[in-house]
């Protein structure tokens, strides 16, 4: 293989492997960065089930407290329905006490069997209100077994606020109906409660009733969108997990009014008639990984900067070095074209010299040493060349006289350029 050819093949195994190096450097930073980005999708989803948990604690928590503060008024009316009627100062001041130890409770009232409101808070003589025609109390009143009933979020006539009601039958000495007591929680209890949590810049925790009607929202206006308290309006994964039965499950989707990409938690809870959804947005929790983007395609641009420079000065090295090469290569052939002409010349010279029919050896006066003889001085003295030039010029017998190296080179010059010469002896 000549040097172009040589030269050619390492250029293309250098740039092969550069583009190589480079292909793996940009699989391993995507690998790396897809790997990061579902470790931060994970990481979402884990939160988003910890936001629900955590709103299902506390919305739990506050049913339960306010069922407490049923129970006692309960088990104290049917206490006193054993010995007499209830009674409505003596039932004002039982509502005064449960409201004093649970502040959660905007309102707390009871009515007879008739459904007439006869003690509790806002209740007015002049203005009797009537419970006969809530859903509510004609479920009380039909199932004995009904037991916590808490209802949707109603308009409070009194109050003029949104609230959940928090309802318990009471049953006379024989367990016959006698009525109901009616706890209140205000909405803006649940709406503050959820509003201490950190969704980033587009998150949402949403409650709704067990019929996916509006409860609550943080934060209440999302992008300029607003909902109604009570609004069944809600996206198509929304309703198709309710319609499946699923109790708790993760998903991501597109939120049909803003278009934003979120990942959300659905979770029913256990012990309340309500629906959360906690929902975090890709813009929020996948910044940090879009940084990771920007900073790792910035690393591999440099690398691949750096190998194809490295490889650059490696390649411009070896063209240099090829030129040197090349130009080394024709010095030698130069060279060894010169060496073949000296050869050449050394031929012919030793053809004049040895043709010459005269007996010659070249003597060096200052040192004293033959240093060459022709073919007829070796004939003429019965030796060979090593020999002759072994011996002193003292050792040839007389008539043959010796001539100087430069005479002998001078005569043998000429008769290489002009031909055979005849030699005269001095």
């Amino acid at each position: 293989m000549d040097i172009d050819s040589s030269h050619r093949s390492l250029s293309r195994r250098l740039w092969a492997g550069v583009a190589l190096i480079n292909l793996l450097a940009v699989v391993f930073g995507v690998g790396s960065l897809l790997q990061s980005r579902g470790q931060d999708v994970r990481n979402a989803e884990v939160r988003t089930r910890n936001l629900a948990i955590a709103v299902d604690q506390g919305v739990t928590s506050a049913t339960q407290r306010g069922d407490l503060a049923l129970r006692n008024v309960v088990d104290e009316l049917e206490q006193n329905l054993v010995e007499k009627q209830l009674d409505a100062s003596r039932t004002n001041l039982l509502v005064e006490r449960q409201l004093k130890h649970l502040p959660l409770l905007e309102g707390l009232r009871v009515s007879d069997a008739q459904g007439v409101v006869f003690a509790g808070t806002g209740v007015s003589a002049r203005a009797p209100t009537s419970y006969a025609d809530r859903p509510y109390f004609i479920t009380h009143r039909d199932h004995a077994d009904a037991g916590l009933v808490v209802t949707p979020p109603i308009l409070g006539k009194v109050s003029g606020k949104w609230v959940i009601a928090l309802t318990r039958r009471i049953n006379a000495a024989d367990g016959s109906f006698a009525g109901v007591v009616v706890a209140t929680i205000a909405v803006e209890h649940f709406s503050a409660m959820i509003a201490g949590f950190d969704l980033g810049s587009s998150g949402v925790i949403t409650l709704r009733d067990e019929r996916l009607g509006f409860v609550t929202r943080h934060p209440w206006v999302l992008r300029g969108q607003t909902l109604e308290i009570g609004s069944t309006n809600v996206s198509k994964d929304l309703a198709d997990l309710v319609a499946s039965g699923t109790r708790n499950a993760t998903y991501h989707t597109v939120t049909p009014f803003d278009q934003v990409a979120r990942v959300f938690t659905y979770h029913r809870l256990q012990d309340a008639p309500f629906v959360v959804l906690a929902g975090l947005a890709e813009e929020d929790f996948l910044q940090d990984w879009r940084q990771q983007v920007w900073v790792t395609s910035l690393l591999l641009a440099a690398f691949a900067m750096a190998t194809t420079l490295a490889a650059f000065f490696m390649w411009r090295s070896w063209r240099r070095q090829l030129a040197a090469a090349k130009t080394l290569d024709e010095l030698n052939r130069q060279l060894n074209a010169a060496l073949v002409a000296t050869r050449h010349s050394e031929s012919r010279f030793r053809r004049v010299f040895d043709s010459v029919g005269e007996a010659i050896f070249v003597h060096d006066l200052a040192s004293g040493r033959i240093l060459d003889v022709n073919r007829r001085m070796c004939e003429m003295y019965g030796c060979t060349e090593d020999e002759a030039r072994c011996a002193g010029p003292d050792t040839f017998s007389a008539g043959a006289s010796p001539y100087s190296a430069v005479e002998a080179l001078h005569w043998l010059q000429k008769a290489q350029t002009e031909g055979p010469q005849t030699f005269e002896w001095q």
